[in-house]
């Protein structure tokens, strides 16, 4: 992480041709740089993504200054929404830069990003869940064991003490019923497994014959599968929160 959060930050931000700005990565952050013709411009963008639709940047110039300013607009949001000073712009195109050229001093952007369930397909035809720009994982307890060292720098294994082997009950066409999706406070580290920013509660099946191999999850079975266990109440967590994780799931199709 230590080269991670760094390398994150470099690219949130980048200069365009035009002496324009691009908002490329989206999260909380404070670009102060010039753009036209050497105009300082500060821009502080204010936002809880990925775990909120909503990305508020407040842009301050020193003076009037004329420049493009560039959104991404990523693929999975169909529905995207840009609004200036509280007026509504044209429609955005997924998986595009949407750009806003005009000329800029105390001004407001909000780009609204909706989230919805989704579904990838992986081997042996599991499901992967998304929401938003988030992929999903099975919540498993965890038990932590040290092995060796000193905190903070010991050597830890983490075993599971709860089940994990479950297909997931799934209206593979309409998937977002199948979830229910329950948003909390994001708290100072948000990829926390046991207080996540966002949880999906659904519907499981216990696989009694998908069982571990070599102390790892077995082969996952071919979907859709069977199951004469009873359904029970399991949450999906951020992946970024998971320690243990199932993300590739098993599905009983409704």
């Amino acid at each position: 992480m230590h080269q991670g959060w760094p390398k994150f930050i470099k690219t949130l931000w980048r200069a365009i041709r035009d002496n324009g700005l691009a908002a490329v990565v989206f999260a909380p952050s404070v670009v102060d740089t010039t753009v036209g013709n050497g105009v300082k411009v500060i821009i502080n963008e204010e936002t809880n993504y990925p775990f909120d639709e909503k990305i508020t940047f407040k842009i301050s110039c020193a003076e009037k200054a004329l420049f493009p300013l560039k959104l991404r607009i990523p693929a999975w949001c169909t529905n995207a929404s840009i609004q200036v000073n509280g007026v509504w712009q044209k429609e955005p195109k997924a998986g595009s830069y949407y750009i806003l050229k005009q000329v800029w001093a105390h001004d407001t952007v909000t780009l609204t990003l909706p989230m919805k369930v989704r579904i990838s397909y992986w081997h042996n035809n599991s499901a992967g869940i998304e929401f938003g720009p988030l992929i999903f994982s099975l919540k498993i307890g965890e038990e932590w064991k040290k092995l060796k060292g000193n905190d903070p720098y010991a050597d830890w294994e983490v075993y599971p003490t709860t089940p994990w082997n479950y297909a997931l009950e799934l209206d593979t066409k309409n998937p977002e019923t199948s979830f229910m999706v329950v948003r909390q406070a994001v708290c100072r580290q948000p990829f926390d497994s046991q207080n996540p920013p966002i949880v999906l509660k659904a519907k499981g099946r216990r696989l009694p014959g998908w069982q571990l191999v070599n102390n790892s999850a077995g082969d996952v079975p071919k979907s859709p599968v069977t199951s004469a266990e009873p359904p029970e109440n399991i949450e999906l967590i951020p992946y970024g929160a998971a320690k243990l994780r199932i993300s590739q799931f098993p599905f009983i199709e409704k």
